[in-house]
C-alpha cells in the first residue's frame, strides 16, 4: 500500500507577511497605490466595488462565516491570471504591512483563506486563484499540470476524457480547490492503494514569501518541496500549479453503500470497522459517516460488484453487503456519484463536475479527526452527530451542526 503523508491541516491558511498591522485607511490606501503600479484594475476589487460582496461570498462553503466575513471584510480581492500579480501581491503586502490570504476553492474548515482569524482589526487581503484554473494532461504521459485554482472535479472530467483508464487520488467534494486540497494533504477514497493527493505530487510551481517566482523543486530545494505537500494551503508560500501523477484505474469500479441503525447493530459494525479497515485489500476502501444514530458506511472498490461482495463477506460479515447494496460504474461517475447520488442518471457528467458555482451550505462546525487507535465499544445513548473515529489507513470527519 501506498505510504500515506501526515496531514496536520486540510484547508488553506493565510499567507503571513511579517508584522501585519492593524487595519487603516493609510495602510489599505498605500496597499492599493502599490498594487496599482503591477496589476490591472478590473482584477483588484476593494469594498466599494459593485460585485465586491458577490465575489467575497462566492465560494463561503459554511454559512457561519458569512456574517464574520463581510462584517470585517478584506482591504480587497485580487484575481490574478499570472503568475506577476500574485508576486505584485505579496511584495505589496511585505511593504506595506498586509497580511495575505490565499483562496482557491474556499472549503477551508474555518474560513481563514477569506476573513481575519483574529480579533483585532488586522489590515488583510485576500488573493482568489479561482482565474487560475488550467489543467493540461498528456494522453501519452502519467502526469499532468493543475493550476492551483482548478476544482478537483474538473481535474476528474479532464482527466478521465484525456487519459482513459487513468484517474487521480483526491477528495469528495468536486468543488474543493486544488490549492488547499493538494497542499493540505488530500484524502480520498483510493488513498489506501495510492496514496494521499500530496503523495502523488512531483512538482510545483510557487511564490515565496519574498514574492519570488520559483519554477520548479528544484528552485525550492528539498525542504521547501517537501513541506508544501502537506504543511498547509499558504504556510510556506502561494503555489500557483502542481504536477500530478496520474494513476491507473479500472474500467469499472464499485460504490458500496450500506446504513445501519443503533437497532441494527451500528456500535458493533463500527467498531469492528476500526479494526479491519486497515488489513483490507488496498483495491477496497470502507468510511463511515456516523450522524444522527445511524452508521452510513460507504466503500469503493477498484472492481466488479461480484468480487467486492465476496471480499465484503468474508472479511466483514456484520455489515452483510449484497449486490443490492452495490452500483457499478466507471471510475468519472463514481467521482460524481458520491457527492451528487442519482443526479448523474439525469444530468451529464460535465454538467455536475465541472460546475464551480455551488450553493452556500449550513451552518457547521467541521472537525477533522484522525487516530492510530481503535475507540472502545461503549455501551448507552450516543449523541446525535459523530464522533467518527478512523482507523490507521482510513479517515473520517465529524460533523455538528450549529
Amino acid at each position: 500500500m501506498a505510504s500515506i503523508s501526515l496531514v496536520l491541516t486540510i484547508c488553506v491558511l493565510g499567507f503571513y507577511v511579517p508584522a501585519p498591522s492593524l487595519a487603516s485607511p493609510s495602510h489599505g490606501n498605500d496597499f492599493l497605490r502599490c498594487l496599482s503600479t503591477d496589476v490591472p484594475g478590473q482584477l483588484v476589487q476593494t469594498p466599494s466595488s459593485p460585485s465586491f460582496k458577490q465575489l467575497l461570498v462566492s465560494s463561503i462553503r459554511n454559512a457561519r462565516f458569512v456574517a464574520p466575513a463581510t462584517a470585517r471584510p478584506p482591504i480587497c480581492i485580487v484575481t490574478p491570471t499570472n503568475a506577476s500579480h500574485v508576486q505584485a501581491a505579496v511584495r505589496c503586502g511585505r511593504r506595506h504591512g498586509v497580511r495575505v490570504r490565499v483562496r482557491s476553492g474556499g472549503h477551508d474548515c474555518e474560513g481563514l483563506s477569506y476573513r481575519s482569524g483574529r480579533r483585532d482589526s488586522e489590515a488583510f487581503a485576500v488573493i482568489d486563484l479561482a482565474e487560475l484554473h488550467a489543467i493540461g494532461v498528456n494522453p501519452h504521459e502519467a502526469p499532468a499540470w493543475v493550476d492551483a485554482g482548478a476544482r478537483i472535479g474538473e481535474l476528474y472530467y479532464h482527466v478521465a476524457t484525456a487519459a482513459p483508464g487513468l484517474g487521480f487520488p483526491a477528495g469528495m467534494c468536486p468543488t474543493i480547490g486544488g490549492g488547499g486540497h493538494f497542499s493540505g494533504g488530500g484524502m480520498g477514497l483510493m488513498m489506501r492503494k495510492y496514496g494521499l493527493s500530496a503523495d502523488n505530487v512531483l512538482d510545483a510551481t510557487m511564490v515565496d514569501a519574498q514574492g519570488n517566482l520559483l519554477a520548479d523543486k528544484k528552485a525550492m530545494g528539498d525542504d521547501l518541496f517537501w513541506a508544501i505537500r502537506g504543511g498547509g494551503g499558504g504556510n510556506f508560500g502561494i503555489v500557483l500549479s502542481w504536477k500530478v501523477r496520474l494513476v491507473p484505474v479500472p474500467p469499472t469500479v464499485t460504490f458500496v453503500k450500506v446504513a445501519r441503525t443503533m437497532e441494527q447493530g451500528a456500535v458493533d459494525s463500527v467498531t469492528k470497522w476500526q479494526t479491519l479497515a486497515p488489513a483490507l485489500p488496498d483495491d477496497l476502501s470502507v468510511r463511515v459517516v456516523v450522524q444522527n444514530g445511524e452508521a452510513n458506511f460507504q466503500a469503493l472498490y477498484l472492481g466488479n460488484s461480484s468480487a467486492v461482495v465476496t471480499t465484503m463477506g468474508s472479511r466483514f460479515p456484520e455489515l452483510r453487503v449484497t449486490i443490492a447494496d452495490c452500483k457499478e460504474m466507471s471510475w468519472l461517475q463514481y467521482t460524481a456519484y458520491i457527492f451528487f447520488g442519482d443526479a448523474i442518471n439525469s444530468k451529464p457528467l460535465e454538467a455536475l463536475l465541472l460546475n464551480r458555482s455551488m450553493p452556500l451550505g449550513q451552518f457547521v462546525k467541521n472537525n477533522p479527526t484522525t487516530s492510530r487507535k481503535h475507540s472502545p465499544r461503549r455501551r448507552g445513548r450516543r449523541s446525535s452527530a459523530g464522533p467518527m473515529v478512523p482507523p490507521r489507513g482510513s479517515s473520517s470527519w465529524s460533523r455538528t451542526a450549529e
